[in-house]
């Protein structure tokens, strides 16, 4: 998390000090390769309480794209995550508490319009439609739940550049539609949807990375 925000800092400094000419652009006919990571780990600590919960995140995006415009890149992204809840303590009383391994694997394709505000800032807005499948164990019950997502929104995000080739890029969080159906490996469970509309900056939704441009 240190990292996040120390990276967040970098980027909206570079604001201030980058207001003169020569401001970065995207020129037609870029192609773009990036690489965008999230790692995160939170664990809930009780005082005279012995099992605490943790959770362990690590999100995986590779991407590439061409500028059919200045400014204005259409692409695609992979998008890959695993997450790991469970909890310290002894094994009769973890059963209380969740024990969930999720991996997620998707494809997104973008379309990216950058704004230049500086000689070395961009700021972008990435629209997508993206889908998602995703497959949930619960060693706790023994069951696996499987899951299909749908969505469709814009992240917005900085690229701050650190040469001619490479940027620092940062994507915080989606607004838009998603529907995700939930499928129980239980007979006697039914399978569920749920839709959702708003913005989600949870962690997961936090990355940073780089990102490499050529012609």
């Amino acid at each position: 998390m240190k990292t996040k925000i120390y990276v967040l800092l970098v980027l909206f400094t570079s604001l201030i000090y980058s207001q003169e000419e020569h401001n970065f652009n995207i020129n037609k006919g870029t192609k773009e390769i990036g690489l965008a990571l999230n790692f995160n780990y939170q664990k809930n600590k009780t005082e005279d309480v012995t099992v605490n919960p943790h959770t362990t995140t690590l999100v995986f995006r590779p991407s590439f794209g061409y500028a059919i415009d200045n400014n204005l890149v259409l692409g695609a992204q992979i998008n890959v995550s695993a997450i790991r809840e469970t909890s310290d303590g002894e094994l009769s009383q973890r059963r209380l508490t969740p024990d969930l391994q999720t991996f997620s694997f998707g494809f997104s394709p973008y379309i990216k319009k950058y704004f230049s505000i500086g000689k070395s800032l961009l700021l972008n807005i990435n629209g997508s439609i993206g889908y998602q499948s995703m497959k949930i164990e619960d060693y706790n019950a023994n069951e696996t739940i499987k899951a299909n997502q749908f969505s469709i929104g814009v992240t917005p995000g900085l690229t701050f550049r650190l040469s001619n080739n490479l940027a620092l890029i940062g994507d915080f969080g989606f607004l838009g539609y998603s529907s995700t159906k939930n499928v129980d490996s239980r007979d006697f469970v039914d399978d569920s949807k749920q839709e959702n509309f708003d913005f989600n900056i949870s962690s997961q939704e936090i990355l940073v990375g780089l990102i490499y441009y050529f012609n």
